[in-house]
């Protein structure tokens, strides 16, 4: 679908700030909620029935997802 030009425009001008906003917002959220959140002990209940939608990866350096915890992922 092709809209004409001057209702492209208008549409953009629009839905761009809309979107910004939420976008904005949603990565405020995220970066205040990050660090109490992840202190929270593992929900294994959930992870285990996710178990097929749900992807790890771990790395030597990686101090998000250090090799140890593939141990304890893993059980």
């Amino acid at each position: 679908m092709v809209w004409p030009k001057p209702l492209r425009t208008n549409v953009i001008y629009k839905i761009v700030p809309a979107i910004m906003y939420h976008t904005i917002r949603n990565v405020l959220y995220m970066a205040m909620t990050e660090f109490t959140r992840l202190s929270e002990p593992l929900d294994w209940v959930f992870m285990r029935e996710k178990r097929s939608q749900i992807a790890f990866l771990f790395g030597v350096d990686d101090h998000w997802g250090p090799l140890q915890m593939l141990e304890e992922v893993s059980d």
